[in-house]
């Protein structure tokens, strides 16, 4: 195709490793996945943890801490 652009990238794949969160009484975790801080929107992993028949994501910033808000108000809906 004349006047055409050719595009190319570098994927790059990494290893994270990070440790679990200690659990309080009566949560579970879910499941593990990446989130961003909602302050500096650096991605971090997260956990999803299910407390209460409710679904939170936990995760923690080095620059603001630790973070958790609920992910789905009922843990069946999420499932």
């Amino acid at each position: 195709m004349d006047g055409a652009q050719s595009l190319s990238y570098e994927k790059r794949v990494g290893e994270i490793v990070y440790s679990l969160p200690a659990l309080r009484s009566g949560e579970e975790i879910l499941s593990l996945t990446m989130s961003v801080c909602p302050y500096c929107y650096r991605i971090l992993p997260a956990t999803i943890i299910e407390r209460n028949s409710k679904v939170y994501i936990r995760r923690s910033c080095p620059e603001h801490g630790l973070i958790e808000e609920v992910y789905y108000g009922d843990v069946e809906f999420y499932k």
